[in-house]
């Protein structure tokens, strides 16, 4: 059904706008593009420039069939189409890759704190690349980080292509092909993977002050290195022997497929194994495929459910850390260690005071990783962290340089002849 606009000759047909113009009983009809507040304007003037050239006798009323390709059509605003957009992913939101609901959630959360504000009301295809520009050189933005604003400019190129390809508005070239970023020195933070010492004084501590259920996560979490929505949204009927099937995981709130969308089975070492069968025997659970239905978390919350976060166990992990005091000798080993490696001091000053430097949980799976590589098995750590090899490889360059070091013969590089 056709809705009018306020403007005469103007209406919005199943959801685009058109103008008419009618002489002599033939009407021309010619549409603008998708309703949207800037496109109704934009028929409205074009309508009336048309009938103003026809009425001057500068163009004929049939000459308009001839304009085609000629006509500049403006699209919707980037406001309108960005809400074209959350409608159209809605259906496929964690149900095919590309659409992880935390990644939809980032896009849509950079456009309104980032895109609409500044370019909201403005049509689509007439944003340029010094729009783009201006609103990552500009002084709010001066201080974040490069990476970040690339992800700003990648969820505006979400939904230029959205509308390039789906909506069939002419956007190419992007707006934000090419985006230049403003050049600043950023400091690259070296991951520092714990040392047995601190690992073991850590997990000493929890044992004793925190429950089962919390031991048996951390546990988890050292000797698989698995990632942190991976393990929250371990069930039961994952465990399979000494494997567990890593299919799902949680991320904000929601079950979705893993990081990198690709199953993956993770060995458990007996430790591991241990652990859960400690748990699994304190709240009474048998285990067995008749028994355990789909749901039966591992870490279940107040309501028999997953967590959504693991706030709790980051909490106790904290609490770890600003409690253990580290032996002198060991400290003083470990400080010495990394200043000698080149490591930050702000980074490694607090083994001055005997205090075990705060790292997130997560580095326990950095941790895990060079523990493979130490032990030879660096070709099993992309399968068993859930990374493609390349990744892997690029990550934890620093550790694997540093093992093939250790098993390295320099011994051809001494010199031949008397030095001094």
């Amino acid at each position: 059904m056709d809705k009018s606009t306020g403007y005469p000759g103007v209406r919005i047909k199943h959801g685009y706008v058109v103008f008419r113009i009618q002489r002599k009983g033939k009407v021309y009809q010619e549409s603008v593009g998708p309703e949207a507040k800037a496109n109704v304007e934009q028929a409205n003037r074009e309508r009336l420039r048309l009938v103003a050239l026809i009425d001057s006798g500068q163009i004929q009323f049939e000459e308009l069939w001839d304009r085609g390709p000629e006509v500049q059509v403006i699209s919707g605003t980037l406001h309108s189409v960005a809400l074209e957009w959350i409608e159209f992913v809605k259906p496929f939101r964690n149900k095919k890759k590309r659409y992880a609901g935390s990644s939809l959630d980032t896009v849509k959360q950079h456009l309104n704190a980032v895109w609409i504000p500044a370019l909201g009301s403005k049509p689509l295809n007439l944003i340029t690349p010094a729009d783009v520009r201006k609103v990552i050189f500009s002084p709010f933005y001066g201080e974040l980080k490069e990476k970040t604003l690339r992800n700003f400019v990648s969820s505006l190129a979400t939904v230029l292509a959205f509308a390039d390809e789906k909506l069939r508005i002419e956007c190419k070239p992007y707006a934000t092909a090419d985006a230049k970023y403003p050049e600043r020195l950023e400091e690259e933070i070296e991951t520092i993977p714990y040392d047995p010492e601190e690992l073991k004084l850590l997990f000493t501590y929890i044992a004793k002050n925190f429950d089962l259920k919390t031991q048996t996560y951390f546990t988890l979490f050292r000797g698989a290195g698995m990632r942190t929505g991976e393990i929250l949204g371990l069930e039961w009927n994952d465990i399979r022997g000494d494997r567990a099937s890593v299919t799902k995981a949680v991320v904000r709130n929601e079950i979705k497929p893993p990081k990198t969308w690709e199953k993956r089975k993770v060995y458990l070492q007996p430790q591991v194994i241990e652990a859960l069968n400690k748990l699994r025997d304190s709240e009474k659970q048998v285990i067995s495929i008749g028994s355990v239905s789909k749901g039966d978390y591992i870490f279940k919350n107040e309501v028999e459910s997953h967590y959504n976060d693991a706030r709790r166990f980051n909490d106790a992990w904290t609490e770890a850390h600003e409690n253990v005091t580290l032996p002198a000798a060991v400290a003083r080993r470990l400080y010495n260690d990394l200043r000698a490696e080149g490591e930050p001091e702000d980074q490694i000053s607090p083994y001055l005071d005997q205090k075990i430097p705060k790292r997130e949980p997560y580095k326990l799976r950095h941790t895990r990783a060079s523990e493979l590589i130490s032990m030879g098995c660096a070709d099993d750590g992309p399968r068993e962290l859930g990374h493609s090899p390349l990744v892997f490889y690029t990550v934890y360059a620093k550790q694997i340089s540093a093992y093939e070091n250790s098993k390295k013969d320099f011994s051809k590089l001494n010199s031949q002849v008397q030095i001094g």
